[in-house]
């Protein structure tokens, strides 16, 4: 299966739990084995496996891209978090910043969006108008993975009010 060449696959070791087992799929064997310091899964879906004393291919192991997005979405989830749970976010803040740029809300649009998302857990990472519009990055750590989102919101025409 693999071209580490001390892997010798394992019924349940007992170094993680049944539902992150599920969730890595295919590389739970990997993770499960206490030498293996990271594993590493390419763009491609090649794996390689890091010991400490050296990088391996996984051969015989390839993810594809879906499958690989399975496995993020389940350990983000296992973590009691959601892929997609900083783009709502994210939009609540440029909308924020939009309201604060016409006088809806008081305040200073960047400092408002930073308080909308760090409120619940998301990191302002970028602020700044740009063609009439409050465009708003904000990043979230969810269980192993960093999720960044954006979103863009301006002055809508009131039909000339």
């Amino acid at each position: 299966m693999s071209a580490v060449p001390w892997l010798v696959p394992t019924v349940n070791p007992g170094g993680i739990s049944n539902e992150t087992r599920r969730a890595l799929g295919p590389l739970a064997t990997l993770v499960e084995d206490p030498r293996v310091q990271d594993v590493f899964v390419l763009g491609g879906g090649a794996v390689y496996v890091d010991s400490g004393r050296g990088t391996f291919l996984a051969e015989g192991l390839r993810l594809g891209k879906e499958q690989a997005l399975d496995i993020g979405r389940g350990l983000i989830e296992s973590g009691g978090r959601h892929v997609d749970e900083a783009h709502p976010l994210v939009d609540a803040a440029a909308l924020a910043a939009a309201d604060v740029s016409v006088g809806v809300i008081p305040g200073e649009p960047c400092s408002v969006a930073r308080d909308v998302l760090e409120r619940n857990g998301v990191s302002l990472d970028s602020c700044e108008y740009w063609r009439e519009s409050w465009v708003i990055g904000g990043r979230a750590e969810a269980a192993l993975l960093d999720v960044h989102a954006t979103a863009r919101a301006g002055v809508v025409d009131g039909g000339g009010k």
